[in-house]
């Protein structure tokens, strides 16, 4: 069973089925990795055709700024802060996650892919500068929580773009449901953070 290590109030996740050793270079990586969304390790969403060129993908200016499905392309590096609250908690579990995500075309006009470390994908839909996940789509599973390894499911993911290009500001709640006492347990799951571009 995946295990959290806690460092004061930050709780560093260790992947599912890990020997719960923490490296050097385990600290604050996989876990709770949401695309946005690492700690994800699993997805219906589908990825992004080979060779996928749309012209409404492509990025343009109206004088605010770059908007787009194009302008989200590229590698970024995350930092996000995960607080997942469960029925009966005191206080809440903290995961501060640190980890890169790799954004594509989608493969229909106007979306996109995010895919973060460990392989679970998102598709989201692009309006100007904000991309949000497809309601009922962004479901990840084998993500950490207090009880455990669950599966996420948002209900609001969004990724906000800059004026410039070069920031993200993410946006997510979800339920995180894991096993507990022989069943099940929903727990809040809030993640916000930023991504900035390599």
């Amino acid at each position: 069973m995946r295990t959290v290590v806690s460092v004061g109030l930050i709780a560093l996740p260790i992947a599912c089925g890990s020997s719960g050793n923490l490296g050097a270079a385990d600290a604050g990586e996989g876990g709770h990795d949401s695309a946005g969304g690492g700690r994800h390790h699993d997805s219906a969403s589908p990825g992004p055709e080979a060779g996928t060129d749309s012209s409404s993908d492509a990025p343009s200016s109206d004088g605010d700024g770059v908007m787009g499905a194009a302008a989200f392309v590229g590698t970024w590096a995350r930092t996000i802060v995960v607080t997942i609250t469960c029925p009966g908690m005191t206080t809440p579990d903290m995961q501060l996650i640190k980890t890169d995500i790799v954004i594509t075309l989608g493969t229909a006009p106007d979306t996109i892919v995010g895919t973060q470390t460990g392989g679970c994908s998102t598709t989201y839909t692009v309006s100007g500068n904000v991309a949000s996940s497809m309601v009922g789509m962004d479901v990840c599973t084998d993500i950490i929580g207090p009880y455990g390894c669950g599966t996420l499911t948002q209900a609001k993911h969004t990724f906000t773009l800059s004026s410039d290009g070069k920031t993200i500001a993410q946006a997510a709640q979800g339920t995180l449901t894991q096993p507990f006492d022989g069943g099940t347990v929903d727990c809040d799951d809030v993640a916000t953070g930023t991504f900035i571009k390599k």
